[in-house]
């Protein structure tokens, strides 16, 4: 799949980044860095994962709620010992305003539940299960109940000797996750899973794993799904190919039916003590550090105006679930109830949604058809951007003002693996007003760098005949649908039309494009260098194959090698010699008069261990003539009288510091005179 934004033509109009924001109608709960926009501000905390409302940090609905197939919110009283519901508003039905939150069925005496399912003593957790079944977990009737939803009619009663159920959890395959804070018999915490039949697992969890007192447990996508199981993980292979790839640790055998109808390996996330642990499919704690992944029931959103919204993950492209009726206090619970419902700390690190608008763009007149969005953003999985655009030859649309959203085009939402590019829907008009609204976890936010507007749209139907153009809903249809291909047609063209930038050494793109271009000149790059020194070597390749065999030659590839400055390295011909030659890097020189021999002097910092001064040495091997033979020497800062004495050659010096007249030491600071001085100031740090 292409990289978005795409290069196609150039845009009508650019916003974000250098360009800035305007004109911007204004923004929601969005900062701005450097041109990025954001959700959220600098320096505000995150939820903690073990608050007690038991949303695992906000990730998920808090313990007690489910979501119903219908779109209903069931809540879990344990003090009234009921199930309340609320429900998505019906036109024209007005809610009860005395009863906004019904039970699901009336409380029935305490007395009667050994032998009544439907006696609830504390119900603590609910769940449905993928056919719609309403998992209720009753902590001081030690039970776990099963109902047919919404008639109630009893499937199933599960009780084991000693165990306290207090969460539940049930992934894609229909298998339930009980958190049981006593184990059988007292035998301490663990989870049970159990299959779609209700059947407990005897190998769940493995049995080096631990648990303290786990209060809450979530499924999330994990890794290998692959029908014929993961033998050993990744590092191992997976048997049967992986559609979802696999997790780092060994995934699913293949004879417990753990892949789920995503194709993807659930994992567990449990909230135990002060922090969450993470079991992969055998039950075995991931090691610590591994990132929590996305659940599969994300939280309530609190909108501006206080109602409460929910994001259905199994229907992605409708609009959320909404809940006018119920209503939280600032602490997050239903006012009536005291029920939790959003966990809501003194402050969160992300606000969870926010909006841009923008506008008015004009456009060159009036019906003017503008054509396509590409957004230059940033989307983390579990986040959105909503897209709404506006368009009208009205130069202020009464919409704006009123706050109707009736002219606004239905939102298109962008994910994670989503293009981040659309056409311009609704009739074509002269001013755009563009509404971008940014979603996000409270711990990851989708970043805005920039907005392309492509303008006029100028599709291939102006080339059909008329006939194609007679109907105008037709017509529009049609305009839309070849859009697509003119778009990828201009998309080859950009191709062709910027080919020549892969030819220049200062614009071709680093990596395989930019090797591919030293390839030309024989240049094979070592893997250490950088970007910066692989153009210069490009650029200077003329130059080189000239010298190349030669001491410039030599001079040159070691400094793109090693990236000294000149005059490094040095280099010294033998046959240049005399018998006078002063020792370099404290040893002697060969004997004068030798051919075809020279001596590479380097500082030690430009080869520091062993691995490096061989490269250096097979490096000399590979450029040098066949009938020369280099010495690569190695030296330190300094001068030692007697033993590296040759100035310029083997000595490095650095400047000296500017101090007080009389404060400079006898060879540490002072410099030595470049004309000669009848008396010379041994302790003067000036020039003689």
């Amino acid at each position: 799949m292409s990289s978005y934004p795409r290069a196609t033509t150039a845009p009508y109009l650019r916003l974000g980044a250098e360009a800035g924001w305007e004109p911007r109608l204004g923004s929601e709960r969005l900062v701005s860095d450097g041109g990025t926009v954001r959700l959220g501000h600098p320096g505000i905390r995150p939820i903690a994962d073990g608050e007690p409302f038991g949303s695992l940090g906000g990730r998920t609905l808090v313990r007690g709620l489910a979501i119903g197939p219908d779109g209903e919110l069931l809540l879990a009283d344990p003090d009234a010992r009921v199930i309340r519901i609320a429900r998505q508003p019906v036109p024209g039905i007005p809610a009860d305003p005395a009863d906004p939150l019904p039970a699901l069925w009336p409380v029935r005496p305490a007395a009667d539940a050994p032998h009544d399912p439907y006696a609830l003593l504390r119900p603590v957790d609910l769940a449905f299960t993928p056919h719609g079944d309403l998992v209720i977990a009753d902590a001081a009737a030690r039970r776990l109940l099963v109902l047919a939803y919404p008639h109630g009619a009893l499937r199933a009663v599960i009780s084991l000797p000693g165990w306290e159920p207090g969460a539940v959890a049930v992934d894609a395959a229909g298998r339930c996750y009980v958190a049981d804070r006593a184990g059988l018999h007292g035998s301490g915490a663990t989870v049970h899973r159990f299959d779609a039949h209700w059947r407990r697992s005897a190998h769940y969890p493995h049995p080096g794993t631990v648990l303290a007192a786990p209060w809450q447990l979530a499924v999330a996508a994990g890794g290998c799904g692959c029908a014929g199981g993961c033998a050993g993980g990744c590092n191992g292979g997976c048997n049967g190919g992986c559609a979802g790839g696999c997790n780092s640790t060994p995934g699913c055998t293949g004879d417990s039916g753990c892949t789920t109808t995503s194709g993807r390996t659930p994992v567990l996330v449990v909230a135990d003590g002060s922090g969450l642990l993470v079991l992969d499919d055998r039950g075995r704690v991931l090691p610590a550090g591994t990132p929590i992944p996305e659940l599969a029931e994300p939280a309530l959103l609190a909108d501006p105006d206080g109602t409460l919204s929910w994001e259905d993950p199994g229907r992605p492209h409708h609009d959320p679930l909404r809940f006018p009726g119920l209503r939280i206090d600032r602490t997050g619970r239903e006012p009536d109830t005291g029920l939790p419902v959003v966990a809501l700390p003194a402050r969160l690190r992300l606000p969870q949604a926010g909006v841009l608008r923008l506008g008015p763009l004009v456009g060159d007149g009036p019906g003017f058809a503008w054509d396509r969005l590409v957004l230059d953003a940033q989307i983390p999985p579990g986040t959105a951007v909503l897209v709404r655009v506006l368009a009208s030859d009205a130069p202020a649309e009464p919409g704006l003002a009123d706050g109707s959203a009736a002219s606004w085009s239905r939102a298109v939402k962008l994910e994670a693996q989503t293009p981040t590019e659309l056409l311009v829907p609704g009739p074509a008009g002269q001013h755009l007003w563009i509404e971008l609204e940014l979603r996000g976890t409270g711990y990851a936010t989708p970043q805005l760098r920039r907005l392309d507007v492509h303008a006029p749209r100028r599709s291939s139907l102006r080339r059909l005949p008329p006939g194609y153009r007679q109907d105008p809903v037709s017509a529009d249809f049609l305009d839309r649908f070849l859009s697509y291909f003119d778009t990828v047609f201009a998309e080859v063209q950009a191709e062709h039309r910027d080919a020549a930038l892969l030819l220049d050494e200062r614009t071709a793109p680093a990596g395989a494009a930019l090797d591919w271009l030293g390839s030309w000149f024989g240049l094979d790059f070592h893997p250490s260098w950088p970007v910066s020194t692989r153009r210069r070597a490009i650029s200077e390749a003329m130059a080189y194959s000239m010298e190349r065999g030669s001491i410039p030659g030599l001079k040159r590839l070691l400094g793109w090698h090693t990236g000294l400055p000149a005059p490094w390295p040095a280099v010294i011909e033998h046959f240049r010699l005399t018998d006078q030659a002063p020792p370099v890097g404290r040893a002697p020189l060969p004997a004068p008069g030798a051919a075809h021999r020279c001596t590479v002097v380097l500082p030690e910092s430009a080869a520091p261990d062993a691995a490096q001064r061989q490269e250096l040495s097979r490096l000399l091997d590979a450029h040098l003539p066949a009938h020369v033979r280099a010495e690569v020497r190695y030296i330190r800062p300094g001068i030692v009288i007697g033993a590296q004495s040759s100035i310029a050659v083997d000595t490095l010096l650095g400047g000296a510091p500017h101090g007080a007249l009389g404060t400079a030491q006898l060879g540490i600071d002072t410099h030595l005179c470049t004309e000669p001085h009848p008396t010379p100031s041994l302790r003067s740090n000036t020039p003689c």
